[in-house]
């Protein structure tokens, strides 16, 4: 691979800014997990949901490289940006994700952090609906990506 000069302490420094993990993979059908960045094929990007870029053999691969991959298919680093505030202003007991915020479900023990993200997102007339993930483990809002949505949660933050 042709990483630009520092490729490694930049893409560091880029997740650090954005609240994202990162993987190197050699080979994805099997996810063949490497420390040598020099050795991978693609970069997965991890939030409460993950996100793979393939890395290109002939091109000078680039933090912008990333960053557009990244943006490019959904809002992913800009609503998780502003939901991981928010949780963390309102000391939520939740995790930011994709889709919106997700409350850990297990056994049904999270009644109150589901109350108390609730009652934010009523109070500062959020559009989102609920749902389960497939197990049940996780009880989902699903928070609209409107840009008038995504201006309240911008002040929200």
């Amino acid at each position: 691979m042709n990483f630009e000069p520092n490729f490694e302490q930049k893409l560091d420094v880029y997740c650090e800014a954005e609240g994202l993990g990162v993987v190197y993979y050699i080979d994805r059908g099997v996810m063949n997990d490497t420390d040598n960045i020099n050795e991978a094929q693609f970069l997965t990007f991890v939030f409460a949901k993950s996100m793979t870029v393939k890395l290109p053999k002939n091109k000078l691969i680039t933090i912008d490289y990333i960053n557009e991959r990244l943006n490019k298919s959904s809002e992913f680093l800009n609503l998780s940006k502003h939901l991981n505030k928010i949780a963390n202003k309102y000391s939520l007991v939740c995790y930011p994700a994709s889709y919106g915020i997700g409350v850990c479900n297990i056994f049904g023990k999270s009644p109150k952090s589901v109350e108390r993200v609730t009652d934010i997102l009523d109070k500062n007339n959020i559009e989102y609906y609920n749902e389960y993930s497939d197990a049940n483990w996780v009880y989902r809002f699903k928070i609209s990506k409107s840009q008038e949505n995504i201006d309240k949660l911008k002040e929200l933050s």
